[in-house]
């Protein structure tokens, strides 16, 4: 492999998630959120499943039941109940907003790793909590966020927009802690299919008590310009850039690994300005790289 292979793959797949992220943006300008996260489980699990077989040399991987619920109901969080709040909550925040709503997961990841696996919070954790905190305080208070027609009913629909999104970065923290004994136990393609199946059992299950399920699957399809979107975004975003998050892990360090792919809530920023001219400020850069910033001290400073 060529020389700092694992920090170009890291850094790759935090470009291709913030871009496959602001693709998803555009296609919830006419795609169902529900219908977005349908087409999305679905449409990779059949190339997850043959990467599986070939990695491995088995069609399917000996399980026991206990792991196999485990899998389901972290698959049923992360990409069931999880991708379906973030894409609404995409579908209605900024991307500094977005930004900041991923940088609560490694709030999330903390606590709930303390709660449920006992482990402990150090100081520089806390101050990472903290730092998040103020990031997050800055994206609400900052007034240009809301200077639209509708002020109150904008400011009421962006707090939910951010509402929807910290409940999906729980969802999805909730839903590694449940897997994270699981991870060196089986090949990583095997869990993410049967997640991604679990995933799109529960949104079939669930769409089936919406009275427009038809119009909601039908979004998927209905406007070209959003489908080549979603296409387009399932297979950067769902696909390449977990291969390259692989990748990197494997050809670097974790710890070297895991700040490059951080870079995401950057990106996404940068995208967002880029594909969506949206205005930018220096107090939706700070809190964007002071939450970024939280998060790295979160994820390392054990």
């Amino acid at each position: 492999m060529f020389p700092y292979a694992g920090e170009v793959f890291s850094l790759s797949s935090a470009i291709l998630w913030a871009l496959a992220i602001i693709l998803f943006k555009k296609s919830t300008k006419n795609v169902h959120h529900l219908g977005l996260n349908f087409f999305k489980n679905g449409a990779v699990i059949l190339i997850f499943y043959i990467s599986a077989v070939i990695s491995t040399g088995s069609f399917f991987p000996e399980i026991s039941l206990h792991d196999f619920i485990l899998i389901a109901i972290s698959g049923i969080l992360g990409m069931g109940i999880s991708d379906s709040l973030f894409f609404k909550s995409v579908a209605i925040l900024e991307s500094n907003q977005i930004a900041i709503v991923l940088c609560s997961y490694g709030f999330f990841i903390l606590i709930l790793s303390y709660i449920i696996l006992g482990e402990t919070l150090t100081v520089l954790q806390f101050i990472g909590v903290v730092l998040i905190f103020i990031g997050i305080y800055f994206t609400l208070a900052n007034k240009e966020n809301y200077q639209y027609k509708n002020s109150t009913k904008n400011t009421e629909k962006k707090i939910n927009g951010m509402i929807y999104g910290f409940l999906a970065m729980l969802a999805a923290a909730l839903g590694v802690i449940v897997m994270k004994p699981l991870l060196n136990k089986y090949s990583f393609y095997w869990i993410i299919n049967f997640r991604l199946f679990a995933g799109l059992l529960y949104l079939t299950f669930y769409l089936m008590f919406f009275k427009n399920k038809k119009e909601i699957i039908k979004s998927i399809f209905i406007d070209k310009s959003s489908f080549k979107y979603l296409i387009i975004a399932t297979l950067i975003g769902t696909y390449f850039a977990m291969i390259l998050w692989m990748l990197g892990i494997k050809y670097t360090k974790v710890s070297i690994a895991s700040i490059l792919n951080q870079m995401s809530n950057i990106f996404v920023f940068i995208f967002g300005i880029i594909f969506f001219a949206e205005k930018y400020d220096w107090k939706k850069a700070f809190s964007i790289l002071i939450a970024t910033l939280g998060t790295i001290l979160i994820t390392f400073g054990k």
